[in-house]
Parts: C-alpha cells; structure tokens; sequence
C-alpha cells in the first residue's frame, strides 16, 4: 500500500513537471490610441474573434504615448501613420510594417475661407498645418496640387486644438486638419477644397511590430490579422450592429459613425497584399519613399530608413 501512495505522487509530480515544461505562447501587446480606423481590433475582441488570453489590447491616450511605450518594450505591436513609423524607424532598426488598417479617403482635408474658390486662389495666402510629417506631406500633396511652391504661401505651425480658433477668429485663410474640426468649420460655411480622396493611398494607418516579435510571435501576430478580416467581414454584413459596438468607445452618434467610415478606406487581405508588396508602385513602398523624402528636408526625421526591409508581407500571404 505505501508502494502504490509513493507511485502514485510520483506520477502525480512527473505529471507537474510535463505540464510546466510545455510552452506557453507569449502574451501579444498590442497598443493603439483612439482612432476610427483601430476600431475593428477592438470590434473584433467584443465578437470574441481572437482569444484574449494571449493578444491584450492597450488603448493609450495619444499616440505620443504609443510610441514611447512602443520604445520601452511595452508593447509588442503599435497602431501608427506613416510618419510616426518614419520617426520610430529611427531608432529600431529592425521595425517591420506588417498591417494596413485604413487609408484616409476624404479624413484629411483642407478646409479654406469661404471666398477661396479653387487651389491657385491660395497664392499669399496663410496656411494652419500641425508641424509633423504629416502635415509636411499633406501641404507638399496641396502644393503640387495648387502648382504653387512653399515660397507662394505662409505657413502658421498650429496643433490641431487650434485649428478650429486659428479660422473662425480670421487668423488664418487656410487649415490642413481633420475631424472633428474639419466637418465643424464646413458646418459653419467654410470650404472642403483638397482632401485626401484627391491622393489615394498617401494618407494611411497601420500596424508595426519588430523582426524579433514575428519569429517569436508568429501564431499570435496571424491569429490578430484573421481577426481583423472576420472585423471586416463583419461589418460588411452587419454594419448597424458593428456601428452600435463602436458607438459607445468614440461618444458618436450612428449617422456621424457612418458618415466617418465613408472618409476612410478599410482594406481587406487582396488590398492588403497590394500596398505591401515592394515592387508595386502604387503601394506603400513609394508612399513612405515620397514622405521619407518630405520628412529630410523638413528636418523632421535625420535620414531615410531602409524601406526595403520596412515593409512585410510575409504575414498576409
């Protein structure tokens, strides 16, 4: 009896031992600050398309805020523009865009004095724009658009909580901005005369990771993306209660929800391969190769990073 009692511990502590030894899938990190385009993540976690147990959203207050937590190893994967990832490129050499969220199709505008018709119009004119790459590159797109260079305008660096003040109080003839400013100043009369829509695929949201996390990460970082095309899905075939999901993360109304989604390009997997792929010359790879260009001579980010090594598609194919 005291045999089979020392047996069956030893059963019970190599059983222990096996269990402990397995491997456990590392916890997924991924970060993103509050934004239209992040919701289908968070869309897809509410409908249980992803097991939370091992992929853990972390909705942070800025993207300021994503960035340095990106840094500090916080975070596995960021939800970013562009310009953010030229930035972080920077200093992690071994950053990899694996994702295309949303593009901006009509989201970025330029919304001007109610008495500028067309683009030649805003020849000495005073122009609001944030002093980020961003805002470098949709004034460069304008620019090229109005046939006028930077010496036929004045530029006013102007965050984009004075947007709204630096028009309605006649300081400014111009602004380069977004919602809800945008759609605030067309309330009141003024014009939507160069937009995003005008510049496909410039303007773009995505998810960035390192080298590292896709070889350790591999399972969770495909498990995320199959997610992302069930979120999709999901809206396409019941877009009122997927609005009624996000509603309460953003405090917006379905009909202003709606009108947003119109602004704003969802690309699924084929869009997806597309804008990755490197030796497509509507895809990304020349989009960040124009707004790295911009971003030097702004004197916005030091050099151009290797973009061949930027872009993956190894996690959508």
């Amino acid at each position: 009896m005291l045999l089979d009692i020392r047996l069956f511990f030893t059963l019970l502590f190599m059983a222990l031992i096996s269990a402990c030894s397995v491997e456990q899938e590392p916890l997924l990190r991924v970060g993103t600050n509050q934004w239209l385009g992040y919701e289908t993540l968070y869309l897809a976690r509410d409908l249980g398309f992803f097991d939370a147990q091992l992929i853990k959203l972390k909705e942070l207050t800025s993207s300021t805020e994503t960035l340095r937590a990106f840094k500090q190893g916080q975070l596995d994967v960021a939800a970013l523009t562009l310009d953010e990832v030229l930035l972080l490129a920077q200093t992690e050499k071994d950053l990899r865009v694996f994702l295309v969220m949303d593009v901006s199709n009509g989201a970025d505008k330029v919304i001007v004095r109610k008495d500028i018709q067309q683009l030649s119009d805003l020849k000495g004119k005073k122009i609001s724009v944030e002093s980020t790459a961003l805002g470098a590159y949709m004034m460069y797109q304008l620019l090229n658009a109005a046939h006028l260079n930077a010496a036929d305008i004045k530029i006013d660096s102007a965050t984009v909580d004075q947007h709204f003040h630096r028009m309605t109080r006649g300081e400014s003839d111009a602004v380069i901005t977004f919602d809800p400013v945008a759609s605030a100043l067309v309330r009141l009369g003024y014009t939507d005369l160069f937009n995003s829509s005008q510049i496909p695929n410039k303007i773009v949201d995505v998810l960035v990771t390192r080298q590292s996390v896709i070889e350790q990460q591999g399972g969770n970082l495909a498990a995320l993306i199959a997610a992302q095309w069930r979120a999709l899905d999901y809206m396409q075939k019941d877009p009122n209660d997927a609005y009624q999901r996000i509603l309460p993360r953003l405090g917006v109304t379905v009909a202003e929800l709606a009108a947003s989604y119109k602004t704003l390009k969802l690309p699924g997997q084929a869009e997806n391969q597309q804008l990755l792929d490197k030796n497509n010359i509507l895809g990304l790879h020349t989009t960040i190769k124009e707004l790295a260009t911009v971003s030097v001579e702004s004197k916005l980010i030091l050099s151009v990073p290797a973009l061949d090594q930027l872009l993956t598609d190894s996690l959508i194919q």
